[in-house]
């Protein structure tokens, strides 16, 4: 995270004052998915919960995993990494349930696992780089940048493009429920 610049402005009195430039920052929760760190917007969270039993739903697809109950409220769990294209771990028990806050007044809550969650960073934004072009077919879909944290990328991602969520630019695939 680097320092603001700072501007001269002109004062009441007609002298310059120098200003720093405040940059925006927001706060992100950075997770892993596989070998991948990405991060999300905090606001999308509502609580992080440690790995928990998950009910499977018959005839549901496979990145609907099934439901959780959290103090009495159904909670459907997604694979969130098919959606990215990304391989989680194995081994569910390290995981955790991150439950998002998504929903408007028609919409129940949903969560999803991810293999770690590391921790909440503040970002400017400044320091997200846009996605980058590459040649071929390649889609960015739900990431809108990249950033560094302690030295390692880390994929910015928008959880309701991610899952399909109304009022985003939907990806098309698993989670395009419409």
């Amino acid at each position: 995270m680097t320092a603001a610049p700072l501007l001269k402005e002109p004062s009441q009195f007609g002298h310059p004052v120098e200003a720093e430039v405040v940059e925006p920052r927001r706060a992100y929760v950075t997770f892993d998915i596989g070998n991948q760190i990405l991060a999300a917007d905090v606001a999308d969270v509502r609580e992080i919960l440690d790995h928990q039993v998950i009910a499977p739903l018959p005839n549901a697809t496979a990145a609907l995993l099934g439901m959780i109950d959290l103090r009495g409220e159904g909670i459907a769990v997604m694979d969130i990494a098919q959606s990215l294209g990304l391989s989680r771990q194995v081994d569910d028990r390290s995981g955790r349930i991150i439950v998002l806050d998504l929903q408007t007044d028609r919409e129940a809550a949903i969560a999803i696992v991810v293999d770690r969650v590391r921790t909440v960073v503040e970002v400017d934004e400044a320091e997200v780089d846009p996605v980058p072009s590459v040649p071929g077919g390649w889609q960015a879909g739900a990431m809108f940048g990249l950033t560094r944290v302690e030295g390692e990328l880390v994929y910015m991602i928008d959880l309701r493009a991610a899952l399909g969520r109304s009022g985003s630019a939907a990806l098309p695939g698993p989670f395009d429920f419409d």
